[in-house]
């Protein structure tokens, strides 16, 4: 299994636009082979921060999430509404 955490920073006018995307990113990539969860979540600490925590069956299926249409259109949209590059980070398991 391969996790994916992608930490997103929105700015205050771009949030609500933002979500609505995201809405639709995580409902199509829940739907690809593959995909063992797909879920976005707010920050407790800051409403602008979102990450999106990713479990994969296989550094393969991850590979095709990221050429999925779905993925290479809507992620370019996230752009315009972030205030700076996401943070992503990539896990294996250790135990």
């Amino acid at each position: 299994m391969v996790v994916v955490t992608a930490k997103m920073f929105f700015k205050a006018d771009g949030i609500e636009e933002g979500k609505k995307i995201l809405e639709e990113l995580v409902k199509k990539t829940n739907e690809e082979d593959g995909c063992i969860e797909y879920k976005a979540y707010v920050s407790n600490e800051n409403k602008l921060d979102l990450v999106i925590i990713e479990k994969w069956e296989s550094n393969a299926h991850l590979d095709a999430h990221s050429k999925s249409k779905h993925f290479t259109e809507l992620l370019p949209k996230l752009g315009a509404f972030t205030s700076k590059e996401p943070e992503i980070s990539t896990y294996s398991i250790l135990f």
